[in-house]
């Protein structure tokens, strides 16, 4: 059998950094175990022609419809009862990583995905702290995440827990 997957190649740069890539594939082995079906779930991190890449589960588009939140938004505004259905979608996959012990530490609409049956799908679970790590390397001070999402916390670099994603959220 097979199945289809996303590949994101995250770079050169990021294959270089010390300690990136272990790390990286340590989380992808406690993530990959997720059985949610609104979380896209990593399946294998590594490094090819010098290249850090990551595969997950795909999340095949709506057709002819945008194919994420950020997407949607670029539209317009969104009715009530739209958002309202996104949050039914996400929020059970925020509660279900929260009891996992996980934050996911990068909402933001990009990160949310739509399936081909337009249900919202949450990728990119934890890999904030990991981007960030890498970014320290090429920039001290530099922060991962889109600020206008950032909760206070991440802001202050000080710990964060479930309620910085609700924030985010």
């Amino acid at each position: 059998a097979t199945r289809q997957i996303a590949l994101k190649v995250l770079g050169r740069e990021f294959a270089d950094v010390p300690g990136f890539l272990p790390y990286l594939k340590q989380q992808v082995v406690r993530y990959s175990q997720l059985q949610h079906p609104n979380l896209v779930v990593p399946y294998a991190a590594g490094r090819v022609e010098g290249a850090a890449y990551l595969a997950s589960s795909y999340v095949a588009p709506p057709r002819g419809r945008p194919d994420s939140l950020a997407a949607l938004l670029a539209a317009g505004p969104l009715p009530p009862v739209r958002v309202r259905a996104i949050l039914e979608d996400i929020v059970p996959a925020l509660e279900y990583l929260h009891a996992q012990g996980i934050v996911h530490q990068n909402l933001k609409p990009a990160n949310i995905l739509f399936n081909k049956t337009g249900q919202a799908v949450l990728s990119d679970i934890g890999m904030a702290p990991l981007l960030e790590a890498a970014l320290q390397t090429f920039s001290a001070g530099a922060r991962a995440g889109v600020f206008a999402y950032l909760s206070p916390e991440e802001l202050n670099g000080r710990k964060v827990d479930a309620l910085s994603d609700l924030y985010s959220l």
